[in-house]
């Protein structure tokens, strides 16, 4: 039986205020890679990865062609470029639009179902449009962990509720309670175990 090694987030409007409150409580000893996709305009400077590192004791930085994923760091999906994984480091390329975004939540979501099923844990988080709920599912039916943000916490409930629409989560949580959770999901012991 596996253990959980990946987490990865999907958010769109509000993901800024809200990824803070996940990443910093998260040790440095934190033993998985995470992944985020934030919806975002595709300007020259955008300033994710600055505030992100700012409120993490992990390593935030943007993601690049081939990256290895490695414990206790974060990659976040450059603006204008979807995301995807392949076997253990990182694929991105330009491509159409999916669900009127790039990046898109579900292309990495339905990539990381694909390559480490039950060892990942999946997270929707605030957000306008209904991009992540499919991909959510997939990470769900790969035997992965699924986790939405409760819409009544969201300062943008529109992502979440699809979600929920789409799927049910093994968890709804406000977003205080979700690096706890991610804590608690990655400790020792088998995936299966962890349910």
């Amino acid at each position: 039986m596996e253990r959980r090694d990946l987490v990865v987030i999907g958010t769109s409007a509000g993901g800024v205020d809200a990824l803070p409150k996940i990443l910093a409580p998260l040790p440095t000893s934190f033993p998985c890679a995470i992944l985020i996709v934030q919806h975002m305009a595709e300007q020259a400077d955008p300033l994710l990865v600055s505030i992100l590192q700012r409120s993490s004791q992990l390593r935030v930085a943007w993601a690049g062609q081939g990256d290895r994923l490695e414990p206790g760091q974060v990659l976040v999906a450059p603006p204008g470029t979807h995301m995807t994984l392949l076997d253990d480091h990182v694929q991105l390329r330009a491509g159409p639009r999916e669900r009127h975004v790039r990046p898109s939540i579900d292309r990495l979501f339905n990539s990381v179902a694909e390559r480490r099923g039950a060892r990942a844990i999946g997270v929707i988080l605030t957000g306008m449009l209904d991009d992540g709920g499919a991909g959510l599912a997939a990470i769900q039916a790969a035997g992965g962990y699924t986790i939405v943000q409760d819409p009544l916490d969201a300062a943008y409930p529109e992502m979440p509720t699809h979600a929920l629409q789409a799927m049910t989560p093994d968890r709804v949580l406000a977003i205080e309670a979700i690096s706890a959770a991610l804590v608690t999901l990655v400790s020792d012991g088998p995936a299966e175990a962890r349910r």
